[in-house]
């Protein structure tokens, strides 16, 4: 609830250094949005056998029509920063299968991405050769 909180305050007369007004475009009423981007994903890259963070870097490809993002790590990837929309996700990482989502809906809100929507990718083990 904290960080939904601090990313929406309903205007109340107060006047704020740092901070956007976002008025119109769709809203209800006039909302003081704060200037802090927040990612519409978020994905823990975990071993399916053991629930930890795998040892070796990923490749995590993040699709959204012509949007293509692609970032490298081994354990918490962020991506789709306030891009609300529909994400394909693919994740590889030598030893495991590949890795695979479709559809991800990350929602609109007033003041950007609605909420993070948080994945645990479980990694399998590919068979030895």
């Amino acid at each position: 609830m904290g960080q939904m909180k601090t990313r929406l305050v309903r205007l109340a007369g107060i006047a704020a250094v740092g901070v956007a007004l976002y008025a119109g475009q769709g809203c209800e009423d006039d909302f003081l949005c704060d200037t802090a981007t927040l990612a519409g994903l978020e994905i823990d890259v975990v071993d399916s056998l053991t629930g930890e963070p795998l040892a070796l870097p990923a490749t995590v490809i993040v699709t959204e029509g012509a949007l293509f993002n692609e970032v490298q790590s081994g354990t918490r990837i962020y991506a789709a920063h306030e891009r609300p929309g529909s994400y394909d996700i693919e994740i590889r990482a030598e030893g495991y299968e590949t890795w695979r989502l479709d559809n991800v809906m990350v929602g609109e809100g007033p003041c950007g991405v609605e909420a993070t929507v948080r994945l645990i990718a479980r990694m399998i083990r590919s068979p030895p050769r």
